[in-house]
């Protein structure tokens, strides 16, 4: 399951630790140990607590690979339900945050799609009068955006066109919608 090299106290010793059949050889002061049930995890363990250097060959540190060949088929199976659990709390939730950024991103676009259309009354909103006082730019606008006749137009000066384009507001703003 995991791999370790291990390094004797004393450096560059030769030799066997442990009983026989089951134990370590050391060359130059170094030893391999694969853990890969109780009985090699418990050299592991003597191991470092009799001070030998220790250094995992895979990414599995000492106590986790100790842990892992001592632990009970109902510890294991209770661990692995934990981290099912886990991952399945961890998928719920990039779920939901998919789910956030999806409606996040209708709203935008509903909120950018609300801006641009007409109001609730049904009616487009009144654009933005002419900026200047001439006669000639209040009949234009009058014509296009006020339900006023050309005729009706011409024969009104600035002062009734403004008056006209009020009104228009005023009647526009009284309803649901209003003046963009």
């Amino acid at each position: 399951m995991s791999k370790f090299k291990i390094m004797t106290p004393v450096p560059g010793w030769t030799g066997s630790v442990g009983a026989a059949g089951t134990e370590t050889h050391f060359i130059d002061g170094r030893a391999e140990l694969d853990v890969t049930d109780e009985t090699t995890a418990g050299r592991l363990a003597y191991f470092r607590s009799g001070g030998y250097g220790i250094e995992p060959l895979d990414k599995v540190g000492v106590d986790e690979a100790i842990r892992r060949v001592t632990m009970t088929t109902v510890q294991e199976y209770a661990e692995l339900k934990r981290e099912s659990a886990e991952l399945d709390r961890a998928a719920e939730l990039d779920s939901l945050r998919d789910e956030v950024a999806r409606k996040r991103e209708r709203q935008v676009k509903t909120d950018a799609e609300a801006e641009q259309a007409p109001e609730a009354t049904g009616r487009p909103a009144l654009p933005d009068p002419p900026d200047s006082d001439k006669v000639a730019d209040w009949r234009a606008y009058a014509v296009k955006n006020l339900d006023v006749t050309d005729a009706q137009a011409r024969a009104m000066n600035t002062q009734e066109l403004r008056a006209r384009y009020d009104a228009a507001v005023t009647a526009h703003e009284g309803t649901e919608g209003g003046v963009r």
